[in-house]
């Protein structure tokens, strides 16, 4: 198997959503390793008709895999639309409908990591009940993140001689407070150039977690058609496109394990 029969393969036999993001260049770093989890893990586990997984151990696995994958998508779009905001308020400073939007955007950005760290950690736990990824550098501040950014105040966003200011202190304090009474001041071209550096780092860390998770995992089974003929072979009814790894198992389950 190599990486690329692995993203054809999830191109043509995963769900509307994997289909839809693996056409993403932006997540590469991820979708390479998680491609490759897919195809030796998943896919071979699945039903005769390619519907979902028998197993319900893989499965499990396979719904908190899916919705990291799921999540880093959704961190991408909100830091588009955090771009979008901070053009839009670099050109009116008086936008505050841009203003609501920036939070939204920011607090979607942030969550949206640090759950996809979560659900990868999860994941790996269904299989190997001590695994555990290393969080640090990037992947440990997304996570900080996320948390304050959920439990903790909101980033206040102001106004002021025509120029916005964005006070991120009290997410880099511990007790979630200095923020509001020692502000850092911070421009829309720095909260842009911030998040996109950040974005950087952080799909770096998540590429080198995902490959953590796949070296811990168990030797995969001698799937019935090599990969290969998956990269090349679309589903016999395409219209059938349950979501492959959802949370949910279906409604009844007359396959025997």
């Amino acid at each position: 198997m190599n990486s690329d029969d692995n993203l054809r393969s999830l191109e043509k036999w995963g769900d509307p959503l994997e289909q839809a993001i693996v056409e993403n260049e932006a997540l590469l770093p991820v979708l390479v390793p998680y491609a490759c989890i897919w195809a030796r893990h998943l896919l071979v586990r699945r039903d005769k008709q390619h519907r979902y997984v028998k197993s319900e151990e893989w499965y499990e696995f396979g719904a908190h895999h899916y919705t990291a994958l799921i999540r880093v998508e959704n961190a991408y779009r909100s830091l588009r639309q955090i771009r979008e905001a901070c053009c839009t308020l670099r050109q009116q400073t008086d936008a505050k409908e841009a203003l609501l939007d920036l939070h939204l955007a920011i607090a979607s950005f942030w969550e949206n990591l640090g759950c996809a760290i979560e659900n990868l950690e999860k994941a790996l736990q269904k299989i190997v009940r001590s695994g555990t990824l290393a969080r640090q550098g990037a992947v440990e501040r997304a996570f900080a993140k996320r948390s304050r950014l959920i439990h903790g105040l909101i980033v206040p966003v102001a106004t002021n001689d025509q120029s916005i200011e964005f006070y991120v202190s009290h997410l880099e304090d511990e007790d979630d407070k200095k923020g509001w009474h020692q502000p850092k001041e911070r421009t829309t071209e720095w909260v842009e150039q911030h998040h996109d550096d950040e974005w950087v780092a952080i799909l770096a860390g998540l590429a080198s977690a995902w490959e953590s998770v796949n070296s811990q995992l168990p030797s995969a089974p001698q799937p019935e058609n090599p990969i290969s003929w998956f990269a090349e072979t679309s589903p016999l009814d395409a219209g059938i496109r349950l979501a492959a790894l959802s949370g949910t198992l279906p409604p009844t389950l007359d396959t025997d394990f």
